[in-house]
């Protein structure tokens, strides 16, 4: 009776005896062998980036901010005037300047570029000029402060183009008429630049920059927006 017990316990105790030794080995192997996965930033954000769908940085309107907490912000608080302006650009580079350059004619005449000197605007190098309506300030207060990322927290692109070479403005004037700030506007490089780095466009949604290009097009800005030399 013992030997038949023998005969079929022990088969049985051999197959679970070489298994647990299989389990315990492929535990053993696996501490042994397996490395932990680390990515750098870059692979990081490419992962993210292959995960992004574009349509989630279109600007979307929304109701953030009413008219008068619009006008109540830099720089339209201080605001009497608000005008947009066109003008040719010079290519500069070190020391010289090339072709229709800004070099200082008789009388102050100036052939391209923005010149506002004491808060006072030179006229010389502007090809159009429109006093925005109220209206149209309102309109602008919207582009800039109202209009957001389709998806909160989205964005993945880039800052613009290395260059800046801006054919538009935005100049603001007090009370007194003087120009206490402007906002220049390079669309081809997609970039804007302040006197006192205290303007911007707001959030930088897929097609900002397209707004205010369409913005200054309703006003009769034609230069800079829809053609150049």
């Amino acid at each position: 009776m013992k030997h038949i017990l023998l005969f079929f316990v022990l088969p049985t105790l051999l197959y679970y005896s070489s298994h647990l030794h299989a389990a315990n080995r492929s535990l053993i192997d696996t501490a042994k062998h397996r490395h932990k996965k680390t990515i750098t930033p870059f692979q990081e954000y490419k992962l993210r980036w292959e995960k992004h769908p574009a349509s989630y940085d279109d600007c979307v309107f929304n109701n953030r901010f009413s008219l008068a907490q619009r006008l109540a912000k830099y720089p339209f608080s201080n605001a009497a005037k608000i005008v947009a302006v066109s003008y040719k650009w010079s290519v500069r580079t070190p020391d010289v300047l090339i072709g229709d350059t800004t070099s200082k004619l008789p009388d102050t005449v100036f052939r391209s570029d923005l010149h506002v000197e004491h808060g006072k605007l030179n006229y010389s190098s502007l090809k159009e000029i429109k006093t925005l309506t109220s209206t149209q300030v309102s309109s602008l207060t919207r582009i800039i402060y109202n209009t957001t990322y389709r998806r909160k927290g989205s964005h993945m692109g880039d800052s613009g183009h290395a260059c800046f070479s801006p054919r538009n403005a935005l100049l603001f004037y007090d009370k007194h008429g003087i120009i206490y700030d402007y906002l220049e506007i390079c669309f081809e490089c997609e970039k804007t630049n302040s006197l006192s780095d205290r303007i911007t466009i707001g959030t930088d949604c897929t097609q900002k920059l397209n707004l205010f290009k369409q913005f200054l097009v309703d006003v009769g800005i034609r230069y800079g927006t829809l053609k150049t030399d």
